[in-house]
């Protein structure tokens, strides 16, 4: 575990010291259950993400595609209003 996380740090850390990260809004999840494509500048492949705000209960959960431009996201509730951290 503690080998695994430190991996995921050396992906993640700018030279600064800061995480390479972004805030994605998204006002409106859609259907449930579906894949919903959130485009992030970050170039390179997504290790993770963080739900830091919704306005209704649900799971957000790994889509179909996760790659350097597009990552998929589905969302158990329709319709959902989150502010999502990609790193």
């Amino acid at each position: 575990m503690v080998q695994h996380t430190k991996e995921v740090l050396k992906g993640v850390l700018r030279q600064d010291g800061g995480i390479d990260a972004m805030v994605i809004r998204l006002e409106d999840s859609g259907a449930k259950d579906t894949n919903y494509p959130l485009f992030h500048g970050l170039g390179r492949v997504p290790v993770g993400c963080q739900i830091i705000l919704k306005d209704k209960t649900c799971d957000v959960y790994k889509g179909t595609r996760w790659d350097a431009t597009i990552i998929d996201m589905k969302f158990t509730a329709a319709n959902a209003d989150l502010n999502i951290r990609i790193w």
